[in-house]
């Protein structure tokens, strides 16, 4: 029987201090309308996890694989363009993953390529958002400023704390700001809190998080975390060199796009049945890579392999070359359950689900939402996504990359090789 519900969302956004026991009230942006209980914890984030090289690694290989699992999912639904943040994702399940137990724990872990043990788990992840906080960049007199932030947040009913240990497991390794909310006598209340803290934290991207009716009264928590990037390339595009250029769609049409042209550092190779390039960022920390599929875009898709993708971007070395790139913004707004449930995560979303470790009661998860926003310009690119997971209770120049035809793009870091955000554009 489901006595309670709960929400779990990642959602583009800055650091929060960890916290947790009740402290003050406290207003978003002053507004009286706007409320909630502050709770301060006696346990700090670990700011120097201790992780080896081989667990570090099978933790990221595991999110890249889910990341393309779910990409590949995601076309086989819909082959139009799309975006979405498989660092957001995996971070709200890992989060929700600590307050699981029994078989929905291993379904989880299965879903989500989870192959740790906890504690190397939730440690690998603490050490891979330090390491991608490093990526931040100080504007200087030659480059604007490189933004990669990132927040975990809970919210949970003021008058049901979850568990401590699952409390403590939050603050030591995501860093978890804990933020009490009165469902019971103000759902929509809570539910407008909520929004107007993750279109800050998003920096405007990602408003409405939560729709109408996706908090009710019966709701027990809300966890959040999530990535807002802003990265310049590491030489920009001139504007006046951007020109309509023709498009080959996925569904065989031809239509002329703002396509953006330039010498740049890149890195490119011709793989079999399609060429793979990437632009580099400022300070080549972060990448955006393109796979340019030959012909049947579909068929090479759904046989993308996130192994063999990583040793070619391995291997791949940068040249100077000239890159022709349509500008385009994309913008997802995904429902995620039946997903999640094809590939093995059942009782999580049953009245036999078990998150006992939560502390909250009986709940069961009813929905995974994830919205995503990605801006190419000339000068860079600017990303944004929220996930909400919703439990009712020189001389000549070759010619490098021409991108004029269906592809997938993805923004990963060099050093952690971890995707970021991933999506395709099939159609202008």
């Amino acid at each position: 029987m489901r006595l309670a519900t709960l929400i779990l969302s990642p959602l583009a956004a800055v650091w929060l201090v960890s916290c947790g026991g009740r402290d003050t009230t406290n207003n978003i942006d002053d507004d009286p309308a706007l409320v909630y209980t502050l709770h301060v914890s006696s346990v700090e984030r670990d700011t120097a996890p201790i992780v080896s090289d081989e667990d570090f690694g099978e933790l990221v290989d595991g999110n890249n694989r889910f990341a393309i699992k779910m990409f590949q999912r995601m076309l086989e639904k819909n082959s139009d363009s799309s975006v979405f943040s498989p660092y957001s994702v995996t971070t709200a399940l890992a989060m929700t993953y600590a307050g699981a137990d029994g078989k929905t724990k291993a379904e989880i872990a299965d879903a989500l390529e989870f192959t740790l043990d906890d504690e190397a788990l939730h440690r690998g992840f603490n050490k891979l958002a330090a390491e991608l906080d490093k990526r931040n960049l100080p504007s200087d007199a030659w480059s604007n400023a490189q933004e990669l932030l990132v927040n975990n947040a809970i919210w949970p009913y003021i008058a049901k704390p979850p568990a401590e240990p699952f409390l403590n497991t939050l603050a030591r390794h995501y860093g978890s700001g804990i933020y009490g909310l009165d469902y019971v006598s103000e759902p929509d209340l809570s539910r407008n809190t909520i929004n107007k803290q993750v279109e800050e934290w998003t920096k405007g991207y990602i408003a409405d998080l939560l729709p109408p009716g996706t908090i009710a009264s019966d709701t027990r928590l809300v966890l959040t975390s999530a990535i807002y990037l802003h990265a310049p390339w590491e030489r920009t595009f001139a504007d006046y060199s951007t020109k309509p250029k023709p498009f080959y769609n996925l569904d065989g049409t031809v239509k002329e796009v703002p396509t953006m042209a330039g010498t740049t550092y890149v890195a490119h190779k011709q793989l079999d049945g399609a060429l793979l390039a990437a632009l580099p960022f400022r300070e080549g920390q972060l990448y955006m890579g393109f796979l340019i599929p030959d012909e049947d875009f579909l068929s090479y898709v759904a046989n993308l392999d996130a192994e063999a993708l990583r040793e070619e971007l391995e291997q791949i070395t940068s040249t100077q070359g000239v890159v022709l790139l349509p500008k385009f913004q994309l913008e997802s707004d995904i429902s995620m359950g039946n997903m999640l449930q094809d590939f093995g995560m059942v009782q999580a979303f049953s009245s036999t689900a078990d998150f006992g470790p939560m502390g909250i009661g009986e709940v069961e998860i009813s929905d995974v939402r994830h919205k995503a926003f990605i801006d190419v310009n000339e000068a860079g690119t600017t990303a944004a996504a929220a996930t909400a997971v919703i439990i009712p209770q020189p001389s000549i120049i070759p010619l490098a990359a021409e991108i004029n035809r269906p592809f997938v793009f993805f923004i990963y870091d060099k050093a952690t090789k971890t995707i970021l955000f991933m999506g395709h554009v099939a159609n202008f």
